[in-house]
């Protein structure tokens, strides 16, 4: 699991702080908030290298937000053939993260923690 925190801590270091840096009050909303959110996703991942088992549900907020994005964004324009350059690289890119977090992410421990252990949880909670 220390894999994809380390690429997200170093890679999205520089990416995100060096355009954060660069165009420092100066962004879209949007894309202020992409470019915000992956500068933030860059240091808690680096805590992540420490305690990877605490910061899993960073990993499945990682590779949700890829997945949605593939789903609803690029794919829907790749398919009607409207991806430009820029969309096919973030497209790969978010492929590949998506690829890396779903192997690392130990989803049986997923399952058994947030899933069932919730379900049974919830079953024996005194009713209000």
């Amino acid at each position: 699991m220390r894999v994809p925190f380390f690429l997200t801590g170093v890679l999205f270091a520089f990416t995100a702080w060096g355009t954060l840096i660069e165009h420092w009050g100066n962004f879209e909303p949007t894309e202020g908030v992409a470019f915000a959110f992956w500068g933030a996703l860059s240091l808690i991942a680096i805590i992540g290298l420490r305690f990877p088992v605490k910061m899993l549900p960073i990993l499945l907020l990682q590779f949700g937000y890829k997945i949605l994005w593939i789903a609803a964004v690029g794919y829907p324009l790749m398919s009607r053939g409207e991806l430009d350059a820029a969309g096919q690289a973030l497209l790969h890119a978010n492929a590949a993260g998506a690829l890396i977090d779903a192997i690392a992410i130990p989803w049986l421990f997923v399952a058994r923690t947030y899933v069932i252990d919730a379900v049974s949880d919830s079953a024996h909670e005194p009713s209000p």
